[in-house]
C-alpha cells in the first residue's frame, strides 16, 4: 500500500513538472514569437550575426595570412590597420550614436529622416577628407610612414567604407537584418578572394586592396 502511494504522488509531481514545463514552453515561444513579430527580435539577431561575422572572420583569415604573408608583413598590414583605426574613429564622431537617436525620433517621417542621412553622409565626408589631408602629411613628414605610405592609401579605403555604411541609418529605422545581411555577405565574398589571391608575402598590398574593396563595396550597397 506504502509503496502505491509513493508511486502515485511520484505520478502526480511527474504531471505538475511536465504541466510546468509544458507552459514555460509556450510562454516562451508566445515571448520569442512577440518579439520577432515586432522587430525587437529580428534586429537583436542581426546585431548578433555582425557580432558573430566580427570574431569568426578574423578567426578563419589570421591563420592562413600568417603562414602566406609571413609574420612581417602580416604585421605591417596590422600596424597599418591599426593606424587608420584612429581615421575610423575619426570619421564616426559620435554618429553612431546621436544619429541613430535622431532618426529613431524621425523614422515615421521620411522627408525628415532623409535630411538627417544627408547631413550625416556630408559630415562624415568631410571628416573623411580631413582625415586623408592628415593621413597624407603624416606620408611626407614621418619616415616610417614615408616608406609605408602607399598601404596607408590603400587601407584608407576602409575609412571611406565605413563613412559610406549606414548601420545608424537601420539601427535608427530598427530594420537591421538587410544591412546586416549586406555585411556578412561582402565580408564572405572578400575570404573567398583573399584565398584564391592572396599567395605570397608580395601580395599584402592586395589584401589590404581586398580590404578596402569589401568596406567601400559594403558601403555602396548600403547606401
Amino acid at each position: 500500500m506504502r509503496n502505491c502511494k509513493a508511486v502515485l504522488r511520484r505520478y502526480e509531481m511527474y504531471r505538475v513538472v511536465k504541466y510546468l514545463i509544458i507552459e514555460l514552453k509556450k510562454d516562451i515561444s508566445h515571448t520569442l514569437y512577440s518579439a520577432w513579430q515586432s522587430g525587437v527580435g529580428k534586429n537583436a539577431a542581426s546585431l548578433y550575426l555582425l557580432q558573430f561575422a566580427n570574431y569568426i572572420i578574423p578567426l578563419i583569415l589570421v591563420p592562413y595570412l600568417v603562414r602566406v604573408l609571413r609574420p612581417e608583413f602580416f604585421g605591417l598590414v596590422s600596424f597599418g590597420q591599426g593606424l587608420i583605426a584612429y581615421f575610423n574613429i575619426l570619421v564616426d564622431y559620435g554618429f553612431a550614436l546621436s544619429a541613430t537617436r535622431r532618426i529613431s525620433v524621425e523614422r515615421n517621417d521620411l522627408v525628415a529622416v532623409s535630411k538627417t542621412a544627408s547631413s550625416v553622409w556630408a559630415a562624415k565626408g568631410l571628416f573623411c577628407l580631413l582625415g586623408l589631408c592628415i593621413l597624407l602629411l603624416l606620408t611626407k613628414t614621418v619616415p616610417k610612414f614615408q616608406e609605408l605610405h602607399r598601404l596607408f592609401l590603400i587601407l584608407y579605403g576602409t575609412v571611406v567604407g565605413s563613412a559610406l555604411f549606414p548601420i545608424w541609418l537601420f539601427q535608427g529605422m530598427e530594420k537591421m537584418f538587410f544591412i546586416s545581411l549586406i555585411n556578412l555577405s561582402m565580408r564572405l565574398i572578400i575570404v573567398v578572394f583573399v584565398f584564391l589571391l592572396v599567395r605570397n608575402p608580395k601580395h599584402y598590398l592586395l589584401y589590404a586592396a581586398l580590404t578596402s574593396l569589401g568596406a567601400i563595396g559594403a558601403g555602396l550597397i548600403g547606401m
